[in-house]
């Protein structure tokens, strides 16, 4: 997918290549709590008693929304180093 977005011409690139021309920085985000914890409880719950679990419409929508505005206790945010130095 990385090559796929380069002009036709460009899409030989050896794949080394491509991914040091990104300068990619590899990045690490943890937090204290997670605010899916409940939901994630009573899916491995449901699977553990009942043999599976049936998502109801809209649930993987409203676990990005909780996800991302949920309250996620103190977080922490790490930058490796840059991958093309």
């Amino acid at each position: 997918m990385l090559i796929m977005a380069r002009r036709a011409s460009e899409r030989d690139m050896v794949f080394g290549d491509a991914i040091a021309e990104l300068k990619l920085v590899p990045v690490s985000i943890s937090y204290e709590y997670d605010p899916c914890d409940v939901q994630k409880a009573q899916e491995l719950h449901d699977i553990d008693t009942q043999g599976s679990y049936a998502k109801e419409e809209f649930e993987d929508i409203r676990s990005i929304v909780a996800g991302i505005t949920g309250s996620k206790g103190r977080v922490r945010l790490h930058f490796g180093t840059p991958c093309w130095v």
